[in-house]
């Protein structure tokens, strides 16, 4: 899991703080009717689904899903992942959905990432824990600052590198906001694991090829696999969170 520096919000998203004021004034006149869920919103998923939404969520996250990093469009399709849930939230597989969620968020571009469905259908669902639960917004009118997130916003102050390491092609929470975020996006499911640990023994292959080189004293060739390396390094790559932790644990 690396940051995400989003490119500019799309047009297209305008009309989503339309029907964000609509959903915002009926929340107000009806709000017993919601909370209880009794009545749920209506979201425009053609708005936060469009394609020049989906298109500049992909180019800011080079492809990548937001939690795992694993470049997944070739065998999958893709979510707009809400970070703070639309609908309901839950604390943890244990509680009672709260309705509504974070509805007012339904179309803002700080909320929205692109994820593949595992991290996003499977594991996140509407889990959005945090430290205090007292402290959870409910209404627009409420403070976000107020809130402390367990689970990692990729796009947020907080450089999740701060918090998740790699110890070969596994996940290791460094803080407790790391380790949640691991538990509850299950960062290291087996066929996620299996993934990474494929990618990682390329890796250790080219590392052990810049290593006889380095004995060869082949100049050109060192050149040549130092700048592979560098590549599966860069962020457009996938699991490069992964890769930088082995390179960066090498003797220098």
């Amino acid at each position: 899991m690396i940051s995400i520096c989003k490119v500019h919000a799309p047009k297209k998203l305008c009309d989503g703080a339309i029907k964000s004021r609509e959903d915002c004034l009926d929340y107000e006149e009806n709000k017993d009717d919601y909370e209880a869920g009794r009545k749920k919103f209506s979201f425009r998923q053609g708005i936060f689904r469009h394609k020049r939404v989906k298109k500049a969520l992909r180019h800011s996250q080079y492809g990548k899903c937001c939690y795992c990093e694993a470049k997944f469009d070739a065998n999958a399709a893709g979510d707009v992942e809400h970070y703070r849930p639309k609908g309901a939230v839950r604390q943890d597989d244990r509680s009672e959905r709260i309705f509504p969620g974070y509805f007012w968020l339904a179309y803002s571009w700080e909320n929205l990432y692109w994820c593949c469905q595992m991290c996003n259908r499977v594991n996140k669902r509407d889990l959005f824990p945090l430290v205090d639960q007292e402290q959870r917004a409910r209404s627009p009118a409420a403070n976000l600052e107020n809130e402390t997130p367990l689970i990692l916003d990729p796009g947020g102050s907080e450089n999740p590198r701060e918090h998740i390491k790699f110890a070969g092609a596994k996940a290791v929470g460094c803080t407790v906001f790391g380790r949640k975020t691991i538990e509850v996006v299950n960062l290291n499911r087996d066929p996620l694991l299996e993934n990474r640990l494929e990618h990682f023994r390329v890796i250790e292959i080219l590392n052990l090829a810049r290593v006889y080189i380095e004995n060869s004293r082949s100049e050109q060739d060192l050149q040549n696999i130092n700048s592979l390396l560098d590549d599966y390094a860069k962020p457009c790559a996938k699991f490069s969170a992964m890769v930088n932790d082995y390179l960066t644990g090498l003797p220098s």
